[in-house]
């Protein structure tokens, strides 16, 4: 985020509350965006965005590990609205959100650009039709990443799939480079692609930035109170 967002502010702390007082101190800021803080009920929000996928909506219904809900789907009536992965939410999906009365906006990642993650010098992504592709990932949905690479004309030849967040070591490197043989070149998300960055590679690697593109002709009526005058 730091990296895509120069000039802005970016605090990490396990405690959020702490973390929004000391970016009030230290920078005053207008508008404190939290990620992955729905559940951080400590501290008082204006806005509640609950993100999801169309597809896969909000799975069984079951908590963790049973399904895929961190909380009931209950908590929905915290909500101000909604952004949805991949299109209109469909089924059951979109039956909680009109029940919860939670106005929903549909969005889709696009490629955006592909460059090398040491020199930061970019690539056409064009260059990648026909190429045969090594993919590195450390995300929650990595077949997401595969088919934005398939969908650039690429063959993945081969793909390494490391846990969410994971922070990459001298022995990742050495796995990289022995799954890039035979490859033309290295592709990671650029969320590792910041991580590799500071490691010892033998190999090259490029990072694939994407952009969010949101569907204006997906854009529920009811939004109109909250986001006016934003989008």
């Amino acid at each position: 985020m730091a990296t895509r967002l120069p000039g802005v502010p970016v605090v990490v702390s396990p405690d959020r509350v702490k973390a929004g007082l000391f970016a009030l101190e230290r920078f005053a800021p207008d508008v404190v965006i939290l990620d992955d803080a729905f559940q951080h009920v400590r501290l008082e929000r204006d806005i509640n965005i609950v993100l999801m996928d169309s597809k896969e909506g909000f799975g069984n219904g079951y908590l963790l590990p049973r399904g895929v809900l961190r909380e009931p789907v209950s908590g929905l009536k915290r909500a101000d609205f909604a952004l949805v992965k991949g299109g209109k939410p469909e089924g059951s999906a979109l039956e909680l959100l009109r029940k919860h009365s939670v106005p929903y906006i549909a969005f889709s990642y696009r490629p955006d650009s592909l460059y090398d993650i040491d020199s930061g010098k970019e690539v056409p992504l064009e260059s990648l039709k026909g190429q045969r592709v090594a993919a590195v990932s450390g995300i929650a949905n990595p077949g997401s990443f595969l088919k934005s690479l398939e969908d650039l004309g690429c063959l993945v030849s081969s793909s390494l799939e490391f846990p969410d967040h994971h922070s990459y070591t001298e022995g990742d490197s050495a796995a990289i480079a022995e799954k890039a043989r035979g490859a033309d070149l290295v592709v990671a998300t650029e969320k590792d692609g910041v991580k590799l960055r500071g490691t010892a590679r033998r190999t090259p690697v490029f990072a694939l930035r994407v952009k969010v593109d949101i569907d204006r002709r997906i854009l529920d009526s009811s939004l109109a109170p909250v986001l006016r005058g934003v989008l």
